[in-house]
């Protein structure tokens, strides 16, 4: 893990897990849950495997978990935002696929440092890591919160269907906090 990686991921659980403590969420890096009367709220963080970036997933499911096609179903401790199939990513706008939370720069910008206006924001201080957990918090407000409240429960007229491949990666992930 880069050293930027992880003063990110530190930076997020110094500061954007309280807040989310406060909310009511419970879990560990680098997935929160937080239990309602009718379904579980979650927020995940997922680090770019090709860019010094991240995006902020969120979602919703069942309380009891996520029931599949095929009479599998993941429980609710085990759940992240990428098993759901209705998930927003924070700070995407209308048109975009994701949104992306960059904290270094790349090898490209790099070597082009000179055209682009942003540089000093990739200088490596803890202000930097504060300020794009700040955006988090703020993204949160603005729009998790709504979203979660507004948001479509999809398991009452969608159960998603998964191939074989998938399960075999639960059994793995299961096995490993279960054995």
């Amino acid at each position: 893990m880069s050293v930027s990686r992880m003063r990110m991921k530190n930076a997020f659980i110094d500061w954007v897990v309280p807040s989310l403590t406060e909310r009511g969420f419970k879990g560990a890096f680098p997935n929160y849950r937080r239990y309602t009367d009718d379904q579980i709220d979650i927020i995940s963080l997922q680090f770019s495997l090709f860019d010094q970036a991240f995006c902020v997933p969120i979602a919703n499911c069942p309380k009891d978990g996520i029931p599949f096609s095929n009479g599998k179903k993941i429980p609710g401790d085990l759940i992240t935002a990428n098993h759901c199939p209705g998930r927003f990513l924070l700070g995407t706008k209308d048109g975009d696929y994701a949104h992306w939370f960059k904290f270094e720069p790349s090898i490209y910008e790099l070597k082009r440092k000179d055209e682009f206006s942003y540089w000093s924001m990739y200088e490596d201080t803890p202000i930097k890591y504060k300020k794009i957990t700040d955006d988090i918090i703020r993204l949160i407000e603005l729009e998790a919160d709504p979203w979660w409240l507004n948001a479509e429960k999809w398991w009452h007229h969608h159960v998603p269907a998964y191939n074989t491949l998938f399960w075999d990666i639960q059994r793995l992930t299961f096995n490993m906090f279960y054995e």
